[in-house]
């Protein structure tokens, strides 16, 4: 039987990868003086923007709204926690006897119980990656449940008032799932699927730290994906969790500030402009939002917040740059 379970990035992919592309400028520009009580003044704030070098083609159009968590932003070290096994097997696997594989693949730890299932023997398991320390669920039980091929997707404006309270519960479910998992997210979006009998929703979960996004080495918010109904959990896709230490409040600039920057950036080459709605694509900044990205510094994982900002692909956002709240420095940029 194969069957491919997609993985998700966890915070030791950033390790790996780094968190900006080669060719970025990370030169700090100015320190923030800035608390978070101080920024919040700006929260909800209409930017509206253009920037471009006389003569050029691309350009640089900004037409958001500031969104700034309401929290005391933070920086410091972020470390790779390992997972407690005994918990993994209450929460996920209350009842059923998990044991390990003894013949689990070099790059991840597999953890498996139940009763056989077609050519395994075996119906229900975790694993924890080797590589980035991600975790992945799966109850093969409720496959017949979830795999049907007269399910289909179910758009957010057309949902009925039962399909919404499904919706809300699938969701409190994952909520009381990642508590009990001891894991800080908040719901980013759920889809729906239906068929005549049946419904399930693929839940994405933004991971968070009090309550601000982490960002991935591509610039995007790291979420994680549980596969849920009624009957319980079909797949759980986890990023691997962290601890952090030696953290303190991070002094940041404000928005006029990274205005500021952003105009030079963009004067002296260091930022990228864009042809707006090339091929049919809108690189229009539609959101400006704080996040935390991390990098590598003496030999450790720092976190830090940055400003982030992202056009719209669809419903989807699509980050096009970050920048280093504290000083300005490009950390990312698409």
């Amino acid at each position: 039987m194969n069957r491919k379970i997609i993985g998700i990035l966890g915070l030791v992919g950033l390790v790996l990868t780094g968190c900006a592309a080669p060719e970025v400028e990370t030169e700090q520009t100015m320190m923030g003086s800035y608390s978070s009580d101080e920024i919040m003044q700006d929260n909800g704030r209409k930017i509206e923007k253009h920037f471009q070098n006389e003569g050029e083609d691309g350009v640089l159009d900004i037409n958001a709204v500031v969104d700034i968590p309401d929290i005391s932003l933070k920086e410091g070290v972020i470390q790779s926690k390992e997972w407690d096994i005994s918990m993994l097997e209450n929460v996920l696997c209350p009842g059923t006897d998990m044991i390990l594989e003894q013949n689990s693949q070099s790059d991840y730890t597999r953890y498996i119980g139940g009763s056989a299932y077609n050519d395994l023997d075996y119906d229900i398991y975790f694993e924890i990656s080797k590589l980035d320390n991600s975790l992945t669920y799966c109850n093969y039980k409720l496959d017949d449940y979830f795999v049907n091929e007269e399910f289909e997707l179910v758009k957010e404006t057309e949902w009925t008032e039962s399909e919404q309270n499904f919706v809300k519960k699938m969701e409190e479910n994952s909520l009381d799932l990642y508590s009990k998992l001891g894991i800080e997210a908040e719901v980013a979006n759920t889809d729906l699927t239906v068929s005549n009998e049946k419904q399930y929703c693929s839940v994405k979960m933004l991971r968070t730290l009090d309550g601000c996004s982490w960002l991935d080495a591509g610039g995007e918010p790291v979420c994680d994906t549980i596969q849920i109904a009624e009957p319980g959990i079909n797949v759980l896709s986890v990023a691997e969790q962290y601890t952090t230490k030696d953290v303190k409040e991070a002094s940041v600039l404000s928005i006029d500030e990274i205005m500021q920057i952003i105009d030079d950036g963009v004067k002296n080459g260091n930022i990228h402009t864009y042809i707006m709605e090339e091929k049919g694509f809108d690189y229009t900044i539609q959101s400006i939002r704080m996040g935390y990205m991390t990098q590598i510094e003496d030999g450790a994982m720092h976190f830090f917040p940055v400003w982030y900002f992202q056009c719209k692909l669809g419903e989807k956002g699509i980050t096009l740059l970050a920048l280093d709240a504290r000083n300005g420095a490009v950390i990312y940029m698409g």
